[in-house]
């Protein structure tokens, strides 16, 4: 095929030097100008069209992104400038004599030869944004992904700007803005890692406007907020009767403190005041705070967890206000309300150790009540048997993604008041990555199917993505020999795979994968670098949030994926064999799973709709509870007391998971009228679920998208 397109090219200008079109409005021919790779003539942007390109495409490209000058070369090279150089050497006419690639009738250039256009606009070079209305430009700085000089990074709704950049990271407290790569917006309340003034570097125009400057390749343009380069404070003193310890490490996966709690506002109203009162209730001694919204509380320091070497690694603001700290990635702000005057804060030279202190008798004891458990500090890696007293209490936003591939028989820690920590164990995630912008492209799409406009409820596109997301990662096994994609897990095969799909597990699905199938191949033409596995978590994430109420943990990317089937036989059933309790707690168990864990998990039938359990007696589309498109616990309460109008569908996996005398059923009672606790819970099992069968290695490399997400569909 190549020497027939060779042919027809060389018979096409040997006939002669063919007619110039007119530019589109406003843009006037200047003539036939030398170029080259090493010394381009207008060399501030381009692009290549093999197919389509014509004068029009070049120059509304050109006029789209605010430059003056547009150039065609070979055919299908655009070309655009702010100025045309005064070095700039006019060629004679004949030498510009290649036909576009998408219009034979007009002449794009030639080998080296440039047809430039201009539209007589400003011809001034583009420059450094000295900083919006209470922004101040303090330098362009050397930055890298291993030691961020600002260290969150901000999705933004929209095109990248300075003022979109400032203002996205001042609405979210901090003092710090900074722009890398023309499109990259990062925040932090100080600048982290001495990095050094770069002379140069910082050459990239904005995404959203291209006279302004936006850092370059590994090179971060930095405003501050009033001057500010140091971190919020708290408040001159706890509220009463607690002391501050100072900035302490964690984990996901061995909490330094067991209990966490959403607060009395929610996560989006986290405050210290509000975070300490709820622990100070429940009669807790320490209390702390994390990630700008989490609040923990517990007996005692667990799990080695110690006084962090940088205390200024608590510098998140906190999410309900913005004047005071809430811990950080990994990095939590303990407060101490006990008696013990042993306990001492960081900067007074406290001593911290990995078992529970004891407390006063206003506060729960967190030793152990069960002889088939081991001490809170420790963790066996054998089996976990159906008596196991372990129960979780989990993240609205966790710090680190978690998964797990032994089950722990640990923590035992258990009163009416509380519970104790999952069982699940993680490895930390990034704390600090930047996610593709092509995300917010792709939720932007997206959101619109998730959330009926007219009841701001969720729709049956969003069941069936949460379902969907559920389907293609629980498909994991902890005892196959290896990872995904041999032993499934969130590798996108449900999604990638002809057969996984007709399972009859999946039935009832088919509509949303014909759906999601044909928008993943129109994000690869569109040159997305989206996989398979990251879009239907992501999509699962975006549902969730799109019914009210909804809580998610971190949206991570960057799983592998496979076309091949995952093991058949690993996903529950609602009826009939398997369907049982004890069946069913040791499958979820074996992926990774606590009993709480898995009775948070269940309230995703929250929403859910039965469309194909005619055969078990279920009408077509019949809900698990009356209000299925918001995110409640209305399911659970009506598990236990349907309403005698048969409004509603019972699955035989819930009525038997929910018996109170079952070990996941004691878990469920729990969220009976439990909005908060639930959706903590949910969040921090719907993360683990979405990472099952990646490994730990890959699971660190994973970026957060969570921003984008919650940019896009705020929780509500």
């Amino acid at each position: 095929m190549f020497p027939l397109l060779l042919l027809a090219y060389t018979q096409l200008s040997a006939a002669g030097t063919l007619p110039r079109a007119a530019a589109a409005p406003a843009w006037t021919y200047k003539g036939c100008y030398l170029d080259g790779v090493n010394s381009r003539t207008l060399g501030y942007s381009s692009y290549s069209d093999y197919s389509v390109q014509t004068i029009q495409t070049c120059t509304t490209y050109c006029s789209n992104n605010g430059f003056n000058y547009a150039g065609l070369e070979y055919g299908t090279e655009c070309y655009c400038d702010f100025t045309l150089p005064s070095t700039a050497v006019l060629e004679p006419e004949t030498d510009c004599s290649m036909p576009c690639a998408g219009n034979s009738s007009q002449i794009c250039g030639n080998g080296d030869r440039l047809s430039v256009y201009t539209n007589g606009g400003d011809t001034s070079e583009p420059s450094t944004n000295p900083g919006p209305p209470g922004w101040s430009f303090l330098s362009c700085y050397t930055d890298s992904s291993a030691a961020r000089t600002l260290g969150t990074s901000m999705s933004l709704n929209g095109a990248t700007t300075v003022a979109s950049c400032t203002a996205a990271c001042g609405r979210a407290g901090y003092a710090m803005a900074g722009l890398e790569y023309g499109s990259e917006c990062y925040c932090d309340a100080m600048i982290r890692n001495s990095p050094a003034v770069a002379t140069s570097g910082c050459d990239m125009l904005c995404a959203g406007n291209a006279t302004e400057y936006c850092g370059g390749s590994n090179r971060i343009d930095v405003y501050s907020l009033n001057a500010a380069t140091t971190p919020p404070t708290n408040p001159a003193a706890p509220p009463a009767g607690w002391k501050a310890l100072g900035c302490y490490t964690d984990d996901a996966g061995a909490r330094t403190l067991g209990t966490q709690n959403e607060g009395p506002g929610g996560y989006l109203n986290m405050t210290i005041e509000g975070c300490l009162g709820v622990c100070q209730g429940m009669g807790y001694a320490y209390g702390g705070l994390e990630y700008s919204q989490e609040c923990y509380c517990g007996g005692g320091i667990l799990n080695g967890g110690a006084c962090a070497s940088d205390q200024s690694t608590c510098y998140m603001p906190c999410r309900g206000n913005t004047a005071e700290t809430c811990g950080g990635p990994n990095r939590l702000n303990v407060y101490y309300a006990g008696s013990d005057s042993g306990v001492k804060a960081c900067g007074a030279g406290g001593v911290v150790t990995s078992t529970s202190s004891t407390v006063s008798s206003s506060t729960v004891s967190s030793s152990s009540t069960s002889s088939s458990t081991i001490s809170s500090s420790t963790a066996s890696t054998s089996s976990i048997s159906s008596t196991t007293s372990t129960t979780s209490t989990s993240s609205t936003s966790t710090s680190s993604s978690t998964t797990s591939t032994l089950i722990p028989t640990t923590t035992s820690t258990s009163t009416s008041t509380s519970t104790s920590t999952s069982s699940t164990t993680s490895s930390a995630i990034p704390s600090s990555t930047t996610c593709p912008s092509f995300w917010t492209s792709i939720l932007n799409d997206l959101a619109p199917l998730t959330r009926d406009p007219s009841t701001i409820l969720c729709t049956d596109f969003a069941r069936a993505a949460i379902r969907y997301a559920f389907h293609d990662a629980a498909t994991y096994s902890s005892k196959l020999p290896t990872h995904a994609p041999a032993s499934g897990g969130a590798d996108g095969s449900l999604l990638l795979s002809s057969s996984e799909i007709t399972r009859p597990d999946n039935a009832g699905l088919g509509d949303y994968h014909n759906q999601l199938t044909q928008k993943y191949y129109q994000y690869l033409g569109l040159g997305y670098a989206v996989g398979a596995a990251d879009l239907i978590q992501v999509a699962g994430a975006l549902a969730v949030l799109a019914c009210p109420g909804g809580r998610i943990g971190r949206v991570l990317v960057g799983r592998t994926d496979t076309t091949q089937a995952a093991p058949d036989g690993l996903l529950p059933q609602a009826f009939g064999t398997g369907s049982d309790h004890d069946t069913i707690f040791a499958l979820f168990a074996d992926k990774g799973f606590s009993a709480r864990d898995l009775a948070a998990l269940l309230g995703a039938h929250s929403t859910s709709k039965a469309n194909f359990q005619t055969a078990n007696g279920l009408p077509k589309g019949i809900p698990q509870d009356t209000t299925p498109g918001a995110w409640d616990v209305q399911y659970y309460n009506q598990t236990y007391n349907p309403p005698i109008d048969g409004s509603i569908g019972r699955f035989d996996s819930d009525i038997n998971l929910s018996n109170k005398s079952t070990t996941v059923g004691k878990q469920f009672s729990t969220f009976v009228g439990a909005q908060g606790a639930w959706g903590a819970s949910f969040s921090s099992a719907f993360q683990t679920l979405s990472t099952l069968g990646i490994p730990t290695a890959k699971r660190r490399a994973l970026i957060d998208c969570t921003n984008a997400v919650v940019a896009v569909m705020p929780p509500s």
